[in-house]
Parts: structure tokens; C-alpha cells; sequence
């Protein structure tokens, strides 16, 4: 018995496809291509299938098209958060960056003679990552707290120390947000990919079969061809 086409059968096929396409034109368009020539062909149906069309495919299309459309917009939106997360890191980051480098000038000069001190300010000067310069805001601020009296003697402002506290703490959660929000970005477009690749099989099978079985039927043959396709070689042709 044959299972059942179902919108979750259809998209644990989508989601097992191995090779994937990058949309060669914007999906927004691509969708509404295909919406197109699914009313289209419904016309040339029984022709259509006549020649070797599958119908299992004409039942797939708008299936795939509904997948397709909805992994769009969801790479769309995820897309835009990640793209204002990403603007806030930088933001912040940057001025975090300075805080660091203003502190350890601070400390450096007022603690020029212990050794010890210097040590530990040594030790924050090493390493260059996102994550070394948020544990040394911390580990500077903890320093300075524990040695307001060396501080005092250079008039230094106390309150850079609890701005590294608070600074740092925001800026880690701001960057946890930026990379979760690059792992579901990554996995949000595969799918959005994999639906597109798989609506193009199916478009692309369709427009093939309408082309051949309507070869001298210039009236039904223009619904088989891509639009956009089109303008693109118009302008080609314009330009060269």
C-alpha cells in the first residue's frame, strides 16, 4: 500500500534531501513561479501526464511550494534577529574592548611596582578572543576592588569597576544570543535551501514536460517558461 502524502511526510522528505541548491533567483519569486505554473499545468494535466508525468508530482507541488514559502519567511525573520543581535555585539563589544584597554593602562601605571599586581594584569593581557577580553573585565575588576588604595593614589574613577561587572555580563549574554543565533541562522537557511531544491526538481520536471508536449503550441508553451528567466536575458542582451 502506497503511504500517504501528507504536509509531515513531505517535509521529512524535504529534510533528507543530501544535495542542496542555492537559489539562482529570490525565492519570493521563485514561489510565485511556481504558484504560476501549478495553476497553469493544472490545465495540461491529463496531457501532461499522457506523456510520462508523474501525477504524484502534481500533488507534491503545492505541498512543496507551502514548505517552501514558510522556510522563507523563517529564514527571513530569523535572518533580521540575528542581523540586530549582531549589530548590538559590535556596539557594545567595541566599547568593551576599551573599557579593557583603559583599565589595564590604569592598573599597569598604578601598580608599576608590585610585582605581584603586575603579574596578574600580565596574565589578562594574553589571550585576544571575544571570551578572553569578557573574563578580563571581570577578573579587572575584581583586581581593582581589592587594591582601591593603590587606585586612590592615581585619582583613578571607581566606577569603571563596576562598569566592567556590568558591561561584561551583558556583552556574554549578547554573544551566547550571536552564536546560538548563528547555529539556527545556519540551520534555518539548510531548510530553506532543501525546500527550494526540492520545489525546483519538481518545477523544473513540469516546465520540461510542458515544453516538449506543447512545442507547437506557442498559446500553452509561454506558461512553461520562467518570467524572471526571461527578463534576465532581455537585459543581457540589452547591455551587451
Amino acid at each position: 500500500m502506497e503511504k500517504e502524502l501528507t504536509p509531515e511526510s513531505l517535509l521529512n522528505e524535504i529534510k533528507s534531501i543530501d544535495q542542496i541548491l542555492t537559489p539562482h533567483m529570490p525565492v519570493n519569486v521563485f514561489i510565485q513561479e511556481a504558484e504560476n505554473l501549478f495553476v497553469w499545468a493544472g490545465e495540461d494535466k491529463e496531457a501532461l501526464i499522457a506523456r510520462g508525468f508523474t501525477a504524484d508530482l502534481f500533488d507534491k507541488l503545492p505541498m512543496a511550494i507551502d514548505v517552501c514559502r514558510k522556510a522563507e519567511a523563517e529564514w527571513y525573520k530569523t535572518r533580521r534577529v540575528h542581523n540586530l543581535i549582531e549589530k548590538e555585539w559590535i556596539k557594545k563589544s567595541d566599547i568593551a574592548y576599551n573599557l579593557r584597554n583603559t583599565l589595564l593602562a590604569e592598573l599597569d601605571f598604578a601598580f608599576y611596582n608590585n610585582k605581584a599586581l603586575q603579574g596578574r594584569i600580565d596574565l589578562a593581557r594574553e589571550g585576544n578572543s571575544h571570551s578572553d577580553m569578557i573574563q578580563d573585565l571581570a577578573n579587572l575588576s575584581q583586581l581593582g576592588n581589592e587594591n582601591l588604595d593603590l587606585l586612590a593614589k592615581i585619582n583613578f574613577d571607581t566606577s569603571l569597576l563596576a562598569q566592567a561587572q556590568t558591561l561584561g555580563s551583558e556583552i556574554a549574554n549578547l554573544l551566547a544570543q550571536v552564536n546560538g543565533e548563528r547555529t539556527e541562522t545556519h540551520e534555518t537557511k539548510i531548510l530553506r535551501d532543501k525546500a527550494f531544491t526540492y520545489t525546483k526538481h519538481i518545477v523544473d520536471e513540469m516546465r520540461r514536460y510542458g515544453k516538449f508536449v506543447f512545442r507547437t503550441n506557442k498559446e500553452r508553451l509561454k506558461g512553461y517558461r520562467s518570467e524572471y528567466r526571461r527578463k534576465k536575458v532581455k537585459i543581457k542582451e540589452e547591455t551587451e
